[in-house]
């Protein structure tokens, strides 16, 4: 039994499709479709006798996560697909703003776990940083400890025959583009004021184009070497892949998230289409540099011109306001080695945040006071640098998220991996330092 897909997924109504692959030693004699929401559990039988078929489910409620399986039933008992998770539209602000958190939040998701082929390198976004710095020739990985990020460090991690670094840094940032993308198909339709509506697509086109900045610098030549290389499919459409959206809580199978990479991912200089829903369509044509910096530049621009419409306070420090915005449009100029305008931009990041006094030096302490008991470290005095333990309270930060309990990922973390204060992979042996004669 197959659950195949879900489609025409309306505000409260979805299709799901499926396929009867055996039929166990007997015939079928009832085919069907179950969906489960938080609160309702809703069945309906087909009316068919083929093994492919297609259900309509209505009665849905908008803006709601749901799981939806496909089921066979024969005198040896009832069989389920795979199920598969999907959104219905939002037709409210309300509806809109909690598909956005969870769009960003999938940012900061360990979204496979160990034991289903992922590790403890892999826990979003800033283990990709971690990556590209450690790559890079700033940072120092001086023993194996563990052995997280080593292959990475030595620079054969995205070169074996299988190369899961690569594939699970394509899959992850398109994943999420399609989350903005879906997010922002639908926004206009949702009952909302103007300033709601433009907050929210500012925040989805800046998302975008921040996810598409990083695929381009990592899978593409530097725009200062060869802006006409090769670049990476600009996906500014919903590809129809909501329906499977991972979920941090779900006991995941490695072959899931690939199903999404298959769809775009590039091999060589060709791509292998073979996956890809749209062929012929021209949505995964990758284009050059230029083109990607061209989409990059004109996302930034119109996202800083919503968002300055909109005129509306960060409501959290996931959310992208217009000083963020700008720090992005920033950071592409650079890339692009337009100094003047990587300038211009950075002021305004500046002027434009709600808190612009920066740390000046008097504020970073010369001397970390370190507690002793027999010897052996117990506690540290950072009160000087506390502002830096919390992207909620400290001026030098712009973007960042507030990790509650639910979502901290303990030994698979950003700071597991940096700080050797604590019991972490830091202070087992596989800490990262800064390459002082980089700095």
């Amino acid at each position: 039994m197959e659950t195949v897909s879900v489609s025409d997924i309306t505000a409260e109504s979805v299709v799901v499709n499926g396929q009867i692959t055996d039929h166990g030693g007997g015939p079928v004699w009832e085919r069907g479709v179950r969906i489960s929401g938080d609160d309702e559990v809703i069945e309906v039988v087909d009316s068919s006798t083929e093994d492919a078929f297609s259900v309509s489910v209505s009665g849905l409620q908008p803006g709601t996560q749901y799981t939806a399986e496909t089921y066979a039933v024969n005198d040896f008992g009832r069989v389920y697909g795979e199920s598969i998770e999907f959104n219905t539209v939002f037709t409210s602000a309300e509806q809109a703003y909690e598909f956005l958190d969870e769009t960003l939040n999938h940012l900061f998701y360990f979204l496979v776990l160990y034991q289903d082929g992922g590790g403890h390198h892999d826990f979003g976004i800033k283990s990709f940083n971690l990556t590209n710095d450690l790559m890079g020739e700033d940072m120092v990985l001086h023993s194996r400890g563990y052995g997280w990020f080593s292959g990475h460090y030595a620079y054969d991690s995205h070169q074996t025959e299988d190369p899961r670094l690569a594939q699970y840094t394509w899959a992850r940032h398109y994943l999420i583009i399609d989350m903005a993308n879906w997010l922002l198909s639908h926004v206009d339709n949702m009952e909302g004021s103007l300033q709601q509506k433009q907050d929210i697509k500012g925040q989805a086109l800046a998302l975008r184009a921040y996810l598409h900045f990083h695929l381009v610098q990592v899978f593409s030549h530097a725009y200062g070497f060869d802006s006409d290389a090769p670049g990476i499919p600009y996906v500014s459409e919903f590809m129809g892949k909501s329906h499977q959206f991972l979920s941090k809580t779900s006991n995941q199978q490695d072959a899931d998230l690939l199903k999404y990479d298959k769809a775009t991912y590039p091999k060589g200089d060709q791509e292998d289409r073979s996956g890809n829903p749209f062929l012929g369509t021209g949505i995964l044509e990758r284009g050059t540099v230029q083109e990607v910096y061209n989409h990059l530049q004109a996302d930034l621009d119109e996202s800083i011109l919503l968002l300055n419409e909109a005129g509306m306070e960060q409501a959290h420090p996931a959310h992208i306001d217009l000083a963020i915005a700008h720090g992005l449009r920033a950071r592409v100029a650079l890339a692009m080695e337009d100094y003047q305008a990587a300038a211009t931009h950075a002021q305004s990041a500046i002027n434009a945040a709600d808190n612009n006094n920066l740390f000046d030096p008097g504020d970073f302490p010369d001397e970390i006071e370190i507690f002793y008991s027999d010897n052996i470290p117990i506690d540290y005095d950072f009160t000087a640098m506390s502002g830096f333990n919390t992207a909620a309270l400290s001026a030098e930060w712009m973007w960042g998220n507030v990790i509650t309990q639910a979502e901290a990922t303990m030994y698979a973390s950003f700071w597991s991996h940096m700080d050797p204060r604590f019991m972490s992979y830091a202070s087992l042996g596989g800490q990262k330092k800064d390459h002082p004669g980089a700095l």
